[in-house]
């Protein structure tokens, strides 16, 4: 299951891409946990809470930028989409933002970064199914080596 958060500076602002944002995700079968925040303060202890799967950063300026590094440096796997008023493109890449706009945004743009959005969260989803079944077969070869230890004792 996802759990996004809309971090906005306005509330109408916030609504509207929450709005946006459950309409792609219904439009793809997928249902999120959607929480709408307009206060960093707020949003930050909230999500020490309950993590995060993703977050859409609309902030404008220098906050916009301190909110993505305070969210990279606690949530490193989290989905960053991230919408400004200024030119942070190279910020974003070594943020490892999923996806960067810069206002004005446009339903092509919005449509686009919510696409790698998606890609994005399955390729992580599939990884760490990886992960996890290729940690299962470890333990389990680990597990047998010690049975056969201690039959041998």
């Amino acid at each position: 299951m996802y759990r996004i958060g809309v971090l906005a500076e306005e509330k109408m602002e916030g609504w509207e891409y929450e709005k946006k944002i459950r309409e792609f995700c219904s439009g793809h079968g997928i249902f999120p946990e959607l929480k709408t925040y307009w206060d960093q303060e707020t949003f930050f202890k909230q999500i020490q809470k309950s993590e995060p799967t993703s977050v859409f950063l609309a902030l404008h300026g220098v906050a916009g930028l301190n909110a993505a590094e305070h969210l990279r440096s606690l949530y490193p796997r989290c989905g960053i989409i991230w919408c400004s008023d200024l030119d942070f493109f190279l910020h974003a890449f070594w943020l490892r933002v999923e996806y960067f706009f810069r206002e004005p945004l446009n339903e092509k743009m919005f449509e686009e970064g919510m696409d790698v959005w998606l890609e994005r969260r399955k390729a992580f989803q599939e990884q760490g199914a990886l992960q996890h079944r290729a940690d299962r077969k470890t333990m389990g070869s680990n597990e047998n080596r010690w049975s056969h230890f201690m039959k041998d004792q």
